[in-house]
This record gives structure tokens, C-alpha cells and sequence, in this order.
């Protein structure tokens, strides 16, 4: 996936409306800044590092990964206060791959990143039915 350009918050929250709008899949999150010359993107990469698991449910329901989007390096605050409004407004959407775990540990870092990742029907989504004729052979 090619680098993003970070967005501004109300885009981010935009590109959540529009995920709802078109029946995906979204999940919220953040990602600490790994080293002080690190970009948004940056960030993000170092997140995914090991995959993500919000890739892996989608997967399991039939979606791949579409876009993700993200807020410019902001501070911890912004980042957490953020983040808990976009899960608060969201969160009981039946889309939003959200779900709260008890753990209320928002960053890691004094500064981040706040990105959705939205998902778009993947193979395993569309199922391809054999017809077959009269004589049991495959139109």
C-alpha cells in the first residue's frame, strides 16, 4: 500500500461516515511515534509490523484492507482524547471492528497517531455458486 498523506480529524471521522455508508468494515486505533524523526506514516508501518488483528477478522468475514488513513503527529493527549471519541461515537455501529478488551492503555509515547483502517469486500466475500444444467454439468 502506497504511503498516506496525513488528514485532518473531521476527514477521518469522514472516511468512517463513508465506511458505514457503503456497508465496510472500520476499526480505530493509534500508533506511537517510534523515534522523534518519524512521520505519521512511519508510525503506522511500525504498528503493523507484526499484522494487525483487526485485518484478521476482517479476513475471517470476507474483507480486505481498503485504506488507512491518519491524523499528523499529534500529542498523546490529542491522540488519546481523539481516539476515545471516535470509539465512543462508533463503537456500537455493528461495522466498527472495536471492541473494548478492559484495557484503557491509549499510547505508549508521548506522540502519535490516530488512523482508521476500512475494508472493502475480499475474495473470500464474493461466492462464486457453480450452476449446473439438467445433467449435472457446469454451465
Amino acid at each position: 500500500m502506497k504511503m498516506s498523506k496525513p488528514v485532518r480529524k473531521d476527514q477521518l471521522e469522514s472516511v468512517i461516515k463513508r465506511s458505514i455508508k457503503n456497508h465496510q468494515p472500520f476499526y480505530i486505533g493509534v500508533a506511537g511515534r517510534p523515534d522523534n524523526d518519524s512521520t505519521g506514516h512511519d508510525a503506522l508501518l511500525h504498528r503493523e509490523k507484526n499484522g494487525h488483528h483487526a485485518d484478521k477478522r476482517a479476513s475471517q468475514m470476507g474483507y480486505s484492507l481498503a485504506t488507512r488513513p491518519h491524523t499528523k503527529i499529534l500529542k498523546e493527549d490529542s491522540v488519546c482524547k481523539l481516539e476515545k471519541d471516535l470509539i465512543g461515537k462508533y463503537e456500537t455501529n455493528p461495522l466498527c471492528l472495536n471492541k473494548r478488551d478492559g484495557q484503557n492503555n491509549c499510547l505508549k509515547s508521548p506522540k502519535g497517531i490516530v488512523y482508521a483502517r476500512t475494508y472493502k469486500p475480499g475474495r473470500k466475500s464474493i461466492q462464486k455458486k457453480s450452476i449446473k444444467n439438467s445433467r449435472g454439468r457446469k454451465n
